[in-house]
């Protein structure tokens, strides 16, 4: 799903992916073929390398959607329509099933959308830009959940904009901006094997976040200190920041944190 909100194309007829590297496409065909058995394949759109996901015999009475439709039933597509993903580029988003499921689904996840939309400097700095502000915030709360450090800005931009691939074929268009996550970290967030080498995987990375500023909002709201039964007294706000109420001399502080 990570690699399909990336570069796919989801929302017309066919389901494509659109990608100069085959070991993404091979992998997603692996994954749906786990799922169902040796039911999926690729064609390629020549020149350009965009790659339409089959299915084998969809025609067929013998295959295991056929009673869901006339003529046979394509699984994944249907998937995709009731999670409400088959969106257009600006409108994709991450289902709420996806945000809450365990630790290794949800790095997958984040693997499949920073192998295709995703960059990894060569000194080991990760981006992420999309124009749908939307697949960003649904971002940033996953990679929160998994304990690595980001932050976003928007890039306003005007005319039109030209970009070289790496096989020195161009592409112009009309670029009206979008928007970047920021991602420290040294875990492994790609599967994609040029990217995942670039990870310095023994740096340091951000393991706070700082308080850059406090300061008076003239807003006031009725409001209880609480503490929390643990050896620590930690937990969890907001974009999953990590807190605790104070102690002092043995009475405790009425220190708030306003997160704004």
């Amino acid at each position: 799903l990570g690699a399909l909100l990336g570069d796919g194309t989801i929302n017309g007829k066919n389901i494509k992916i659109a990608s100069d590297d085959i070991e993404i496409v091979d992998k997603i065909i692996s994954d749906l073929n786990k799922v169902w058995i040796d039911s999926y394949t690729y064609t390629k759109d020549n020149p350009n390398n965009n790659y339409a996901l089959i299915l084998k015999d969809k025609f067929s009475k013998t295959h295991l959607d056929y009673e869901n439709s006339k003529f046979g039933c394509n699984p994944l597509k249907r998937e995709l329509e009731n999670l409400k993903v088959n969106v257009k580029c600006e409108d994709k988003f991450i289902p709420d099933i996806y945000k809450y499921s365990s630790i290794e689904q949800r790095l997958e996840l984040v693997k499949g959308l920073m192998d295709t939309d995703g960059s990894v400097s060569n000194e080991g700095y990760c981006e992420f830009s999309n124009k749908s502000k939307q697949l960003i915030d649904d971002l940033a709360y996953v990679l929160r959940s998994l304990g690595i450090y980001c932050s976003m800005s928007y890039s306003k931009r005007e005319g039109l904009k030209t970009i070289t691939d790496r096989n020195n074929r161009t592409c112009t268009f009309e670029d009206s901006g979008y928007w970047r996550l920021y991602i420290a970290t040294n875990q492994s967030i790609f599967n994609l094997e040029r990217k995942f080498y670039r990870i310095n995987h023994n740096k340091q990375t951000k393991t706070s976040v700082p308080i850059i500023d406090i300061y008076p909002t003239g807003l006031y709201e009725e409001q209880s200190c609480i503490i929390v039964d643990n050896e620590e007294h930690l937990y969890l706000t907001r974009d999953f920041i990590v807190t605790h109420n104070s102690w002092k001399g043995g009475a405790k502080a009425n220190y708030n944190l306003f997160l704004i």
